[in-house]
């Protein structure tokens, strides 16, 4: 084997708004809404008694609810995660054939590599390529990903033959 080489890419700081979180939590496609499904959830909170005091909030609401009103739409401080990422965009192992093997034929020179693209990503967006671009009426609207499809992972040879 003659070279191997990987390229990184990342990018610290910032923030980006999901609406898949916000839409998924809303309608229940996340994984994260299978809890209180059964049995119901009791919210973090106080509720104030009549006599001015307080007790831990002990109203249990139906999964639907909880969800409907936590990631509904105009609660976007809940979809908000940090943007900082790391990528590893391309992995490349390849072979440089010697020249002596080549001498007897008419080709100067030949490689072969089998490359692999995008696969891996580290992030704390559990759901979203924090590279996502959204569109408004034809406009890039940046920090906001809008139910965005997943990055392809791609492998693949190449080969380079020279004459």
């Amino acid at each position: 084997m003659q070279h191997l080489h990987g390229s990184p890419a990342g990018c610290k700081g910032g923030e980006i708004m999901s609406r898949t979180t916000l839409i998924g939590g809303t309608s229940g496609m996340m994984d994260f809404t299978a809890q209180g499904r059964e049995s119901g959830i009791i919210s973090q909170g106080v509720i104030q008694n009549a006599d001015g005091s307080y007790r831990n909030n002990d109203v249990v609401l139906s999964g639907r609810d909880y969800y409907w009103w936590r990631y509904n739409r105009n609660n976007e401080e809940i979809g908000i995660f940090d943007a900082s990422f790391l990528k590893l965009r391309e992995v490349r192992l390849g072979y440089n054939f010697p020249k002596n093997i080549l001498k007897k034929t008419f080709i100067q020179s030949m490689s072969l590599s089998i490359v692999g693209r995008n696969l891996a990503l580290c992030t704390e967006n559990p759901h979203f390529d924090p590279e996502t671009i959204s569109f408004n009426g034809g406009v890039i609207v940046p920090g906001v990903e809008n139910m965005a499809l997943p990055s392809s992972r791609s492998y693949g040879l190449n080969l380079n033959v020279t004459f």
